[in-house]
């Protein structure tokens, strides 16, 4: 393939506009990075030419949020960032095109996490035999948006789970390759239509899985529509259902549906912004679209059809563990601060170490015991401080005696012969940053 640099003549690029994102029935549109590589491979360029040197001005084509985007952070392209706004607002630009915003999740910044990077997968799942599918129909073989929701484990059309890794050689695949075809493995080069469709999860029925795969696309053809999603609005309507369905009484609420009792309190008290995967859990208990608890109607529910205390638990993190996990976690930690404070002089054990002990994971630490988190991240702070102290004095008085053995001798202090005849490293040798 030539590798071309399409440079712009104008603010707008005809081109661009002659190739449409495509389009698979209500709520599966295509992905913006599976459309920038479709731009791409129409222009007989590599993807990242075409979203450096025609979509990004000179002036921020050094930021380092381009070089995230071209490296492990490419599915910030089709979340509701800066990253993804700036990119369909340069599409559009060139284009003029006023859906491209529409294959991107830009309408959720009110909604769920501040973050943004916990709603889309980071790294691209594909159905192979929708690819094969394209190839049949004479079509570039492409990627809808909902597919790439962290939430979206089945393809809707084929009901077969959806390939996150190349069968050959087992790596993964990111949302902006380096060539702009998404049928062929990045790493390899296999073909990647033509492999296997896994297995589904364990503990999951394929009759849960197309529930949230037809979730997403319903969030995405809520999104198209123009209707507003806030996390005030989801709030509401949750106080609402617990006072129609519960009386009011939130912790029978956190109870009868299995969520986490600080949920209801974070999300109505504090405010706090939902992240998609526990309104997609909660959504499926309570059996109403994720989307709709954040519009500004209250969605409409039968009790009858819920599914109470269900086990299926997409936002595991946010529930509380069990009393002996925490006193676990609580013992580890003490022990730790305990070994640490007697032996001053030695390397205390790393917090990783303590939770692979404990068998928690470490924002549970940061959370239930910050006070405990904090002390022994500074015992170890101030160990590892005086033990490179201590290496230098040490690396100082071996390179001194070395030269002076040297010097003895009549020979030329050649970093070899400090290396062979004294023990000195190389690395002694290297000037040290302050």
């Amino acid at each position: 393939m030539t590798r071309v640099s399409i440079i712009p003549a104008s603010s707008s690029i005809p081109a661009l506009s002659s190739l449409k994102p495509r389009q698979r029935g209500p709520g599966s549109i295509e992905a913006l990075s599976s459309h920038l590589i479709a731009l791409a491979e129409h222009h007989s360029c590599s993807p990242y030419t075409l979203i450096h040197q025609v979509l990004i001005p000179p002036s921020e084509q050094l930021s380092l949020r381009w070089r995230r985007v071209r490296f492990n952070e490419s599915q910030l392209v089709n979340g509701y960032l800066d990253v993804a706004q700036y990119l369909s607002e340069a599409v559009m630009k060139c284009s003029h095109r006023t859906d491209i915003t529409n294959l991107t999740l830009i309408g959720m910044q009110s909604f769920c996490d501040p973050v943004g990077k916990h709603v889309l997968r980071r790294v691209r799942p594909w159905c192979p035999e929708c690819y094969r599918e394209a190839r049949a129909h004479d079509i570039q073989p492409w990627d809808p948006l909902y597919t790439y929701v962290t939430t979206t484990a089945v393809c809707v059309w084929h009901q077969v789970a959806l390939r996150t890794e190349c069968e050959r050689c087992g790596r993964p695949q990111r949302f902006v390759p380096k060539l702009p075809f998404l049928d062929l493995c990045e790493r390899c080069g296999a073909d990647l239509a033509m492999q296997g469709s896994p297995p589904l999860r364990t503990g999951r029925t394929p009759n849960d899985e197309l529930w949230f795969s037809r979730a997403a696309m319903h969030l995405i053809e809520t999104l198209q529509s123009g209707v507003q999603l806030s996390a005030h609005n989801f709030a509401k309507n949750i106080q609402l259902l617990i006072d129609e369905h519960f009386g009011g009484n939130r912790q029978q609420f956190a109870k009868k549906l299995g969520v986490a009792g600080s949920g209801p309190k974070n999300w109505i008290d504090r405010g706090s912004h939902p992240s998609w995967a526990s309104v997609a859990d909660l959504g499926f208990r309570m059996e109403i679209p994720p989307a709709q608890l954040a519009t500004a109607d209250l969605p409409m529910t039968d009790p009858t059809y819920w599914r109470y205390a269900n086990r299926l638990l997409l936002d595991a993190p946010h529930i509380r563990p069990a009393a002996e996990t925490l006193d676990a976690a609580r013992e580890a930690l003490n022990s730790a601060i305990k070994m640490a404070r007697a032996n001053p002089t030695l390397l205390p054990e790393s917090i990783e170490a303590v939770t692979k002990k404990a068998g928690v994971r470490r924002d549970l630490l940061k959370r239930h015991f910050p006070d405990e988190f904090a002390t022994l991240a500074g015992l170890r702070s101030s160990a590892a401080k005086s033990l490179a102290l201590r290496n230098a004095a040490e690396r100082s008085e071996r390179l001194a005696s070395a030269m002076q053995d040297i010097a003895t001798s009549g020979k030329m202090p050649t970093s070899h012969r400090l290396k062979l005849q004294s023990g000195i490293k190389i690395s002694d040798l290297i000037p040290r940053r302050n």
